[in-house]
């Protein structure tokens, strides 16, 4: 079976129109990639000077709930960024 040249062309302009859109969104992922790629790195960096001395310090503060829940929220961050179980270091034996 055989299709109309004009139904091709149409089929072929639709095709197009959708990988343009397609590889809009790519260019634009990839920008955005570009731009938190140097913030990454630096947040590893940062994490790589992490002590195990500091993360004693912070567990050992005496601080009020609101300021708890901060820093539970800031050492969340940093262990997703350094994939280590929060949990681990939390209850770690001190």
């Amino acid at each position: 079976m055989s299709y109309p040249s004009q139904v091709v062309a149409a089929e072929e302009a639709v095709a197009n129109d959708a990988a343009a859109a397609a590889q809009a969104i790519k260019d634009e992922c990839e920008n955005d990639l570009a731009d938190a790629i140097p913030a990454l790195e630096a947040a590893i960096s940062a994490l790589n000077t992490l002590k195990p001395s500091d993360v004693t310090l912070v567990k050992s503060m005496k601080v009020h709930t609101s300021e708890t829940c901060w820093i539970k929220h800031i050492s969340c961050g940093s262990c997703s960024l350094s994939q280590v179980d929060l949990y681990v270091v939390l209850h770690a034996p001190t």
